[in-house]
Order: structure tokens, then sequence, then C-alpha cells
């Protein structure tokens, strides 16, 4: 160690420390030695700064109960602060329970079945749900209670096409047809047939079709419908025939057989009447079929001097084999 021991002042000055200005202040200035090189200490009445590495050159003393450490804050001042006693435990790890998954440095969340399971007959009401509120950006949770509430009163499915309209399975979305109707006292359906099919894929079916026709006086073979005579095997229709002032009426069934295999043979008809209402007979409005082109076309002729309103609950029969 030197020593200013026998040296004289202007040999042993430049090894002095002093402050680079002045005497001491509250307002920090550098130390520097008496040739004014500046070291790594400033100094004040109130503070020490280090302007470098703070080192020390002897490990300080490990302690075992000590609680508190030193920190430095966002000045750059070195402040104290107590820590909890768990801070300082040799040794803690972290321990991740399902679904949760600590590995190395990434937290997860593992499938939801690595949890034991709820079912529709264990499930109770005060069971939650973990969500968040967008509104409060917060994490919440919610009852089942709560949930089924919700989609109870909450949650609107639009109904398919107008009101009063059937809903069906339209390729796995709602689907509705203004031709197929509900109004609480009746359903009603507009399309062509409805079709009734044997059970169990058996080789026959029913389809029901309502047809009319306002058939003018002197009106010979005039068209009443159509059907194509490969699809089916019969027709029977269950008619009522009448004028405007329905003074005059009759009611039957007409019956038209052919050969859905050859459109050279001709239909036959068959009128079985059940009543008669004034004088509309057969001799004045009667029916017939042909085949036309791929049709049986069914046919009525009037010479009643007067218009007949002819309305008809059409079942046809098919063979599906």
């Amino acid at each position: 160690m030197a020593t200013l021991a026998g040296q004289k002042v202007k040999d042993a000055y430049p090894s002095l420390l002093k402050l680079e200005s002045g005497t001491a202040t509250s307002t920090t200035k550098v130390i520097e030695d008496g040739a004014g090189n500046d070291t790594a200490l400033k100094l004040s009445t109130t503070k020490v700064e280090v302007n470098g590495t703070l080192l020390f050159g002897v490990t300080p003393t490990t302690g075992e109960t000590e609680t508190s450490a030193l920190f430095l804050d966002a000045s750059g001042n070195v402040i104290k602060r107590t820590l909890g006693s768990a801070a300082f435990t040799s040794g803690a790890t972290i321990t991740a329970t399902a679904p949760i998954d600590f590995t190395s440095d990434v937290i997860s969340l593992d499938a939801p079945t690595t949890l034991s399971q709820l079912t529709n007959e264990t499930a109770a009401t005060a069971d939650s749900f973990f969500i968040y509120d967008a509104s409060a950006t917060a994490h919440k949770y919610i009852t089942l209670a709560n949930l089924k509430s919700y989609i109870n009163t909450g949650v609107v499915v639009s109904a398919a096409g107008s009101d009063g309209e059937i809903q069906y399975n339209n390729a796995g979305a709602l689907g509705a047809s203004p031709l197929f109707t509900f109004d609480e006292t009746q359903v009603v359906y507009k399309g062509r047939y409805i079709a009734v099919f044997e059970q169990n894929d058996g080789p026959a079916s029913a389809f029901w079709s309502a047809e009319s026709y306002d058939i003018p006086n002197s009106t010979t073979n005039g068209t009443w419908f159509n059907t194509v005579y490969t699809n089916f095997l019969c027709l029977s229709i269950n008619y009522v025939v009448y004028n405007a002032t329905e003074t005059k009426k009759r009611v039957g069934r007409l019956d038209v057989v052919w050969d859905s295999n050859s459109a050279g043979v001709s239909p036959v008809v068959n009128d079985s009447i059940y009543v008669t209402f004034g004088s509309l007979t057969p001799d004045v409005l009667n029916f017939n079929a042909i085949i036309s082109g791929t049709n049986v076309v069914t046919q009525a002729s009037n010479s009643s001097g007067e218009t007949i309103y002819i309305r008809g609950s059409v079942t046809g029969i098919k063979n599906l084999t």
C-alpha cells in the first residue's frame, strides 16, 4: 500500500482524490484525481453515484433468514424491497394440473378429454362455463342454468319462407314452400301429387291430386287433365259435377285403366254414378279417355245447355317393381 509519508506535495498530489470543483453540495460532483482524471464516482452531501460497474471484490456473505433485497427503480436509484419467504425457497417448481400444461417456458391448454366428463344425466344447473365478457373485457363464468335460459329466450332461429309455410329439412337447412302451408285449421298442399308409398319399400304406391275443369256447353271431348300413361297403372276419380246455380248435380266415380306398356291399347273407362240431382245425366255430360302421345287424356263432353263445373279427387296407382 502506497503511503504519503515522506513524499512532497508536488510529487504526491496526482494520486489524491478531490471534487471536480468547489466543496461538497447537494448536487453530485465527479470525483477526480489530482491530475484531473474522472473516476467512476460522483458524490454529494446526500448521495453517492456510480457511473459504471459496481463491483464487489469479495462476494457478500450469504444470509439464510433475510427477506429484503436491493432493486433499481425507474430512475436508477437503489431501493430496498421486502419479499415473501417463498421467493427465496430453494428448488421451487411449478406443477400444472390438467387441462393446464407447463412445458419449459410454454403454458398451454390440453384437450378437454384429459378431464372427467359430465353427461346430460350428471350435469347440474349450478355447473359453470369459463367465458369472456367482451363488453367488460374480462373473463367471467356462466352457469348451465344461465346458458339454458339464454338459449331458450335469446337465441332466435329464423324460419324459412313466409308466414304459414311448413318447415322441412332442405339439405341440412330449414326450407319452406308456398305450395305447402298450415293455417291452424288445415294443411294445404298445392303441388301436383301427394304420394303415399307402401310400407318397407313395397311394390305399389298411391298418388293423389285434385283436378278441375269448367266445361262450356257444346264441348265434345274437352281435355279435363293429362296423366303420363307409363307412370301409372290406373286412375280412380271421385267427382262431383254441377251447374252454376247447383240445380243440377251429379256425384260418382270414374275409373280409367290402360296398358302402361303400350300406347296402342285404348283406355277402358267406367263411370259409376252414385247420385244425381236435377237432370245432369250421362246423356248430357259424359267422360272418356284416350292415349295421346305420352299421356292418358281424361276428357268430358257437355251438351247440357250451360257451363258445367267438374271437380275431382284423383288417385293414381303406380307400380314400383
